[in-house]
């Protein structure tokens, strides 16, 4: 979903503001290093020796992780979907 927003975002702004889609995709390298370091910590380094016992959650928490799961698969798959809801809810709200 980040993905498809940033890119959205992104095509729209450079026919009018060209040097600062620029800039902005300079940050995003930027900030992809960070995460991409951020994952080489957490997958490719020996483990610390800390065990992590799992927890039971109850059934709500369960139901939320589900929905927001299906919700950003569904509309990674599908963005148009949702763009053309938010393009409805704006409309009637200009």
């Amino acid at each position: 979903m980040g993905f498809i927003g940033k890119y959205a975002v992104f095509v729209t702004a450079a026919r009018d503001y060209l040097g600062l889609v620029l800039i902005a995709l300079l940050t995003s390298v930027i900030a992809a290093y960070y995460y991409i370091k951020l994952l080489v910590y957490m997958y490719m380094r020996p483990e610390m020796g800390m065990v992590l016992l799992p927890q039971s959650y109850g059934y709500r928490i369960r139901l939320a992780l589900v929905v927001t799961a299906l919700s950003v698969v569904g509309f990674g798959i599908l963005p148009q979907s949702l763009l053309s809801w938010i393009g409805a809810l704006a409309a009637r709200i200009w």
